[in-house]
């Protein structure tokens, strides 16, 4: 018994004296590396969760067979030129293309009578 008491008691001893490195192996590198890492993931995590919420706030209901125009009429300045818009590309790629052009200029902002103008003859 004896023996087993002097062994678990030098064992002890032993784990007491190891001192690990301050520094571990590839420092300051291997660090950044991590964190850039976790970066990237928490931004991929939070890009995708940002795509999933904006695709359920933004989604359309499907248009009825009649008339696509008819389900767009609930919707609010800004989300009824989107879907204008996505209805004009869908029908008219061309036409699009071309008033496309002036999505994006300050002193060209789309008339949204205009667009439903252009999606009304296209439908």
């Amino acid at each position: 018994m004896s023996d087993d008491l002097e062994r678990a008691q030098s064992l002890l001893a032993g784990l007491r004296d190891i001192r690990l490195p301050v520094e571990a192996a590839g420092g300051a590198v291997a660090e950044l590396a991590a964190v850039v890492a976790l970066g990237a993931v928490a931004a991929l995590v939070a890009a995708g969760g940002a795509r999933l919420i904006g695709q359920r706030a933004g989604h359309v209901p499907p248009a009825p067979e009649g008339d696509p125009l008819s389900a767009l009429s609930g919707l609010g300045g800004d989300d009824r030129r989107v879907a204008l818009l996505h209805l004009l590309r869908a029908r008219d790629p061309d036409r699009y293309a071309c008033l496309r052009q002036c999505l994006y200029r300050r002193d060209g902002a789309l008339d949204l009578a205009t667009l439903e103008a252009e999606v009304r003859g296209r439908v």
